[in-house]
C-alpha cells in the first residue's frame, strides 16, 4: 500500500470506496505522483513517455484521485511556480541539455566510475560548456564504429531505433543523408539540438564524402528518349492523405487518357494495405515527375532514389499545407522541383507567396467511396437508433489543427447524453501517438454519446462509416483540402465545417454548414507549423447550434446533402480535372523544348561555325517536332490551348 505510482499500477488495484482508497483491498497509505500535472489532465505521469502503461481514460478511480490532487495543487499556486525554468536546462553557454545530451553524459560518468574512460567535461562553466560541445558534435569513441554520424545523432538514433529503423535502415551508410535531412528538419523544428545536427559540409568533414547506394532497381531512360507523360511517385498504397491524393491524381490522368505511370513510395510509418493494385511495371520513358509527397519530404525523396529519375525531366511538387505562410525550413524544397501543384486556392496562395516559380491550384479529384453492400451499422457496432455525426483524422497530421477537442465540447453543449445524437471519432495513427490520443479519450470520458474509435479500417469500412453516418462535421482550424469532407458531399451527406481555408474550393454556403469563426494563432508545440502563426478560432457555439439545426431540420439537411452531392461530383469529378492536366502536359513540353533549344544555344555559343548545324538538329529533335504538332493542334481547335 506504500508508494503506489504508474510504474506499479499495472498489478496494484486502486479503488474508492466511497470513503477512501484501496490498493488490491486494503486501505491506501501512500500515493506517489511522480510526474504528475494537473495542467495536463490527460496524462498520469510524464514519465511514462509517448507510450504509456497506464492510461486514465481506462481507469476511473485513478483519474479520481488524479482530479482530486490536481485541483489541491491548482488552489494553491501551482501554476504560479511551475514555470521557473529548471537550473540545468542549459549549459553554462546557453546549448541546451535535451534528453539525448543528458543520456551521453550519464552513460560517460557511468564508464568513468567504472575506470573505462575519463569523465566529461562539466557544462556549468563556459570551457566546460564548449569543449561538451565539441565532444557531441565529433566521432563516438567506440571500437569498429563506422564514425558516419556525429555523438549526439547516434545516439537519437540508438534511442529511437524502434520508430527510425523502418525508415532509415542504416544511417551510417545507406540511408545517411536522408537520415541528416530527417535530423536537420527537426532540429529547425525544435526537436533536437540544432548546434549537434551538421550541415552538409560539415557531414561532409565527419566521414570524408558519403557514397550511399541509391539505386531503386528501375532503369530510367534517357534523357533524349522521353515522351510526353507523368511518373507520378507517391504512398500509393499508405492509407492517409497523401497517398490518397496521389491516387486520385493518378485516377484525373487516366479519365483524361493521359499517359501516366504510378511509382510506389514506401517511406512513409503509416499502414500501407490500401488496395491499390500495381499492375504493369514503370513506365520509364515519361518525361515530367509528379512528386506525390509534401515538401518536407521532397528532399528525403529526392535523396534515395536514383538520381537518373531527374535527368532531363520537368520535376513537379504535389503539395499540401495548411497555413497562410509557407514555413522557412522547408523554402530549400523549392529549388528541388520546377513548379507546384497546390491542392486548393489557399494553399496555393500561400506557396506563390515564396517563390517565383510557377505555382498552380489544382484540388484533388472528389469521387464517392465505393461502399460495399451488407456493412451497415450493425456491422461497424453503431447504434440504429442515433443520429450520427462523424469525424475522421490522423494523429500524426498535429491534433490542435484537427481540433477534435473543440468539436467535443461542441457536441457537448448541443446535446445532453440521452438527446438521442451520437458523436463518432474515428482516428488512425494512435498507436504512434498515444498521449494525443489519450487528450481525445479523456475529453470523452464522461460522455457516453461520444465514441472514439482509434483502429485502422478496410478502404471499404470506412465508406462504409462515412456511409452510416448522417453528418459529417470538422471543426479543423486549418486544411489544405479536406477530403474526408469532400467524400461525404460526394455520398450526399450534409457537412458542418469551418468556413476557412482549402475545403472553401468545394464547398459553400449552398453546399454545406460553414461555421462562423474568428482569426487565432498556433500555439507552441505545434510543429512544422510555426507558433503565432495565423489561423482560425472555429466558433463552438455556432457549431453546436448548426449541429442541433440539422437534426431538427432532417428534410433541409438532406436537401443539402443531395445539392453538395450534385455540385461536387460535376464539377470536381478526375475527368473534369483531367482538363487542366492536359493542358499542363501541353506546356511543359513547349517549356522543356525551349529548354533544349537554349541549352544547345549555349553549349555551341563558344563554336559560331557549328551554329547553323546546332540549329538545324535541334529543330529536328523529338521534342520541338511535338511542340510544332501541340502548336498545330491547338490552331485547328483553339478551345485545347485556353
Amino acid at each position: 500500500t506504500c508508494n503506489v505510482a504508474y510504474w506499479n499500477l499495472d498489478h496494484r488495484a486502486l479503488r474508492f470506496t466511497g470513503d477512501g482508497y484501496e490498493v488490491n483491498g486494503e486501505p491506501i497509505t501512500f500515493f506517489h505522483f511522480s510526474g504528475f500535472d494537473p495542467t495536463v489532465g490527460h496524462l498520469l505521469s510524464k514519465h511514462q513517455g509517448a507510450d504509456p502503461r497506464i492510461l486514465l481514460s481506462d481507469h476511473p478511480d485513478l483519474r479520481r484521485i488524479c482530479r482530486s490532487y490536481g485541483d489541491l495543487l491548482l488552489a494553491h499556486g501551482f501554476e504560479q511556480v511551475s514555470d521557473h525554468p529548471y537550473g540545468f536546462g542549459t549549459m553554462a553557454n546557453g546549448v541546451p541539455m535535451d534528453r539525448y545530451v543528458r543520456r551521453i553524459y550519464r552513460d560517460a560518468v557511468g564508464a568513468a566510475d567504472r575506470n573505462e574512460d575519463v569523465y566529461p567535461p562539466i557544462p556549468w562553466d563556459l570551457e566546460g560548456a564548449d569543449a561538451l560541445c565539441e565532444w557531441m558534435a565529433a566521432r563516438p569513441r567506440i571500437a569498429d564504429d563506422p564514425g558516419n554520424l556525429p555523438v549526439y545523432l547516434a545516439t537519437v538514433f540508438s534511442a529511437e531505433i524502434q520508430a527510425l529503423r523502418p525508415r532509415f535502415f542504416d544511417p551510417q551508410n545507406a540511408d545517411r543523408e536522408r537520415f541528416l535531412d530527417w535530423a536537420r528538419h527537426e532540429a529547425a523544428a525544435g526537436r533536437l539540438v540544432g548546434r549537434f545536427v551538421p550541415d552538409r559540409r560539415a557531414a561532409d568533414e565527419l566521414v570524408g564524402q558519403a557514397n550511399p547506394d541509391r539505386g531503386s532497381g528501375t532503369k530510367w531512360a534517357a534523357p533524349d528518349s522521353l515522351r510526353p507523360g507523368f511518373v507520378v511517385a507517391g504512398y500509393l498504397k499508405a492509407e492517409l492523405g497523401v497517398g490518397e491524393g496521389a491516387r486520385l491524381l493518378l485516377a484525373s490522368m487516366q479519365a483524361g487518357g493521359i499517359p501516366c505511370t504510378p511509382y510506389v513510395l514506401t517511406q512513409t510509418s503509416s499502414r500501407q494495405e490500401h488496395a491499390f493494385a500495381v499492375d504493369r511495371p514503370v513506365l520509364v520513358d515519361l518525361d515530367t515527375v509528379v512528386l506525390s509527397v509534401n515538401a518536407d519530404q521532397v528532399p528525403v525523396f529526392r535523396g534515395s532514389v536514383d538520381p537518373a529519375l531527374f535527368d532531363g525531366r520537368h520535376v513537379v511538387g504535389q503539395w499540401a499545407w495548411e497555413l497562410e505562410e509557407f514555413p522557412d525550413t522547408w523554402r530549400s524544397s523549392l529549388d528541388l522541383v520546377d513548379e507546384i501543384w497546390a491542392v486548393s486556392e489557399f494553399t496555393r496562395n500561400a506557396i506563390a507567396a515564396a517563390t517565383d516559380k510557377p505555382v498552380f491550384a489544382v484540388p484533388h479529384a472528389i469521387v464517392t467511396p465505393p461502399v460495399p453492400p451488407g456493412v451497415g451499422r450493425v456491422e461497424l457496432g453503431l447504434p440504429v437508433d442515433r443520429f450520427v455525426f462523424l469525424f475522421c483524422f490522423d494523429l500524426l497530421s498535429v491534433l490542435e489543427r484537427k481540433n477534435p477537442l473543440g468539436l467535443i465540447e461542441a457536441f457537448c453543449r448541443a446535446f445532453s447524453p440521452d438527446d438521442g445524437a451520437l458523436l463518432v471519432i474515428k482516428v488512425i495513427n494512435g498507436d504512434q501517438q498515444v498521449v494525443e490520443l489519450e487528450k481525445v479519450r479523456m475529453a470523452a470520458v464522461d460522455r457516453t454519446d461520444v465514441l472514439v474509435l482509434d483502429d485502422y479500417l478496410t478502404t471499404g469500412e470506412m465508406a462504409a462509416l462515412m456511409n452510416v453516418a448522417d453528418c459529417y462535421v470538422s471543426l479543423h482550424r486549418s486544411e489544405g483540402f479536406g477530403l474526408t469532407m469532400a467524400e461525404s458531399m460526394a455520398l450526399g451527406k450534409p457537412v458542418i465545417a469551418t468556413g476557412y481555408s482549402g475545403n472553401l474550393d468545394f464547398m459553400d454556403d449552398d453546399t454545406a454548414y460553414l461555421v462562423r469563426w474568428t482569426p487565432g494563432s498556433v500555439p507552441t508545440g505545434c510543429a512544422p507549423y510555426r507558433a503565432g502563426a495565423r489561423w482560425a478560432e472555429p466558433d463552438l457555439e455556432d457549431a453546436a447550434r448548426l449541429m442541433r439545426y440539422v437534426i431538427e431540420h432532417p428534410d433541409e439537411a438532406r436537401a443539402t446533402g443531395s445539392r453538395a452531392r450534385s455540385a461536387v461530383l460535376a464539377g470536381h469529378s478526375p475527368r473534369a480535372r483531367s482538363a487542366f492536366l492536359k493542358r499542363r502536359l501541353a506546356d511543359i513540353e513547349v517549356l522543356r523544348a525551349d529548354a533544349v533549344v537554349r541549352a544547345t544555344a549555349a553549349r555551341d555559343a563558344a563554336r559560331p561555325s557549328a551554329l547553323r548545324a546546332a540549329l538545324r538538329r535541334v529543330l529536328r529533335s523529338a521534342v520541338v517536332t511535338r511542340y510544332v504538332r501541340a502548336l498545330a493542334r491547338r490552331i485547328q481547335d483553339p478551345d485545347e490551348g485556353s
